[in-house]
């Protein structure tokens, strides 16, 4: 079982210098508040528009609220590339519509010493700077750019495309970064935001990419070819500190967990065996004399079936990678096992 998320490493005092010329810090939990319920409206009102960021509302409400929720959520997605080797051999990343910060911020605290570079690439100017004032100093350099360099980056570099909440506003992965060794691809955990990624995870399969995570397998995606209302996406557990819980108190929305949805695809294969490897993409639902909950391992939409006769459901989370004993007990399309033979693989 995964150990709660940590906010610690986004320091509260950069947070504070941020928000100090417009006159409010975390301990404003009211004015935060307002700003994050603004904000939120737009993105409701208006999906596809850019983030208002010459708004001092803005720049309030991202700071305070949607950079720490995403860079939980970018944190989450790296620990599990950690645990499945997905980083070896990459040496540079560049991160596309980079915002705050929440994928540079999260490799400097998750990925020390791992790269030798980072470009962050975000089209608006009042953004950068305040990128550049949470990110100093920095494990790994970090340079900026408000669009893709002129000829884009080597093939050759073992570079790592990011793009974590950005892809929502473009029709297709962009070519420069189909180019690169690797793509971590990071959206919301939406209907229609996880079955664009599975469907983009087909094509790049069938363009030769080797997906990493969250798929334990290769083989065709039953969420979406034996579902039409079914999304993948992983919900996360984390420690909220006393100046969020603050916020929220005077928000109508809740964060106690966090969800999004991820693809982790490379040119190069896994070399990790994923004999009886399995992954539950759904919460556990208590039935009359079961617990069910979905799980995926192969083409087939199959869900792990607990038996209340032979004792309590694990407690285990969306998203938990798990090993399955090949005796488990199959009927149609469940999985009647003993507490014996699924074990959790963290």
């Amino acid at each position: 079982m995964k150990q709660p998320l940590q906010l610690s490493s986004l320091d509260p005092q950069r947070l504070n210098a941020l928000l100090a010329k417009h006159r409010v810090s975390l301990a404003d939990s009211a004015a935060l508040a307002g700003a994050v319920r603004r904000l939120s409206d737009h993105y409701l009102q208006h999906p596809e528009a850019a983030t208002p960021w010459r708004q001092d509302w803005a720049q309030i409400a991202y700071a305070c609220y949607f950079l720490p929720l995403n860079y939980l959520r970018v944190l989450g997605v790296l620990e599990m590339a950690k645990e499945v080797g997905f980083f070896a051999g990459l040496r540079h990343y560049s991160d596309f519509g980079s915002g705050l910060g929440a994928v540079s911020l999260a490799m400097d605290a998750a990925l020390p010493g791992q790269f030798l570079s980072g470009h962050a690439i975000e089209v608006s100017s009042t953004a950068i700077a305040m990128h550049r004032q949470l990110t100093t100093p920095m494990a790994t350099p970090l340079t900026w750019s408000t669009q893709v360099p002129d000829g884009g980056f080597s093939a050759s570099e073992q570079r790592l495309a990011s793009f974590s909440f950005s892809l929502t506003e473009l029709p297709r992965i962009p070519a420069w970064a189909l180019q690169q060794e690797a793509l971590m691809l990071i959206e919301p955990a939406t209907n229609q935001d996880s079955r664009r990624l599975l469907t983009w995870r087909g094509e790049l399969q069938g363009a030769g990419w080797h997906v990493w995570a969250p798929c334990t397998h290769a083989e065709a995606c039953p969420l979406l070819t034996e579902s039409k209302r079914d999304w993948c996406h992983d919900r996360v557990q984390w420690d909220m500190p006393e100046w969020f819980q603050a916020l929220e108190e005077n928000l109508p929305m809740r964060n106690d967990s966090l969800t999004y949805s991820y693809l982790l695809m490379r040119r190069t294969a896994p070399s990790e065996s994923r004999a009886g490897l399995a992954r539950l993409t759904g919460d556990l639902r208590r039935e009359k004399g079961a617990s069910r909950q979905m799980i995926c391992r192969g083409p087939k939409r199959e869900f792990l079936s607990w038996q209340h006769r032979r004792g309590e459901a694990p407690q285990w989370p969306r998203g938990e990678r798990v090993i399955l004993d090949p005796t488990i007990e199959v009927k149609s399309n469940e999985l009647r096992p003993t507490t014996q033979q699924v074990q959790s693989a963290t």
